[in-house]
């Protein structure tokens, strides 16, 4: 793994607990935007006729959506966390690429490539979590042309967390760049 890519990748596998602590409280919000979305694409707002809908007819409100976007916001968030409290840990070995060479730019890549490979696992767990709580609620979700309305919707949530997570990492990403080796490398120890 020589490139920044890869750096990124193993950065990530370096700690797992927390990258996976990480990932699952972004999969959480991506799976309850899943959920909704899915509910108010395929089923148009209400689930009626289904394992759910026998018990009580759910209805996607405004309030709804409210909850969802602040539990996505909350999981990019705790990621968000994940990452730069790694970053903070490797403060040193961040220094010395700086000091070998490494530009701001390559390190703030390296950042939001971390933020990335992180937002994609955990965005297509909570997809996959969100779309499989809707077959288990759902009876019949592949008539009638369900099946992609879920799919777009599972898509859409992932994507969002993703977006959210580059997003609130790019100023995190920024000051990395700026790292002062000397300065860091002098107190390490």
């Amino acid at each position: 793994m020589r490139s920044v890519r890869g750096l990124a990748l193993r950065n990530l596998i370096r700690v797992p607990g927390r990258s996976l602590l990480g990932a699952c409280g972004l999969a959480l919000g991506v799976a309850a935007f899943t959920v909704l979305l899915g509910v108010t694409l395929a089923f148009r707002g209400e689930v009626a006729g289904s394992l759910l809908g026998d018990a009580v007819v759910a209805q996607a409100r405004g309030v709804d959506y409210a909850s969802v976007v602040l539990s996505l916001l909350l999981g990019a968030a705790g990621a968000v966390d994940v990452l730069v409290l790694s970053q903070r840990e490797r403060a040193a070995d961040l220094a010395v690429l700086r000091a070998c060479g490494w530009s701001g730019r390559e390190l703030s890549r390296l950042a939001l490539l971390e933020g990335l490979w992180l937002a994609l696992f955990g965005g297509l767990l909570g997809a996959g979590a969100g779309l499989g709580t809707l077959a288990l609620l759902g009876r019949g979700l592949l008539d009638g042309g369900r099946a992609a309305d879920l799919a777009a919707a599972g898509l859409l949530a992932a994507g969002a967390g993703v977006v959210l997570v580059c997003a609130a990492l790019a100023v995190p990403a920024r000051a990395l760049g700026r790292l002062a080796p000397a300065r860091l490398l002098a107190t390490d120890g």
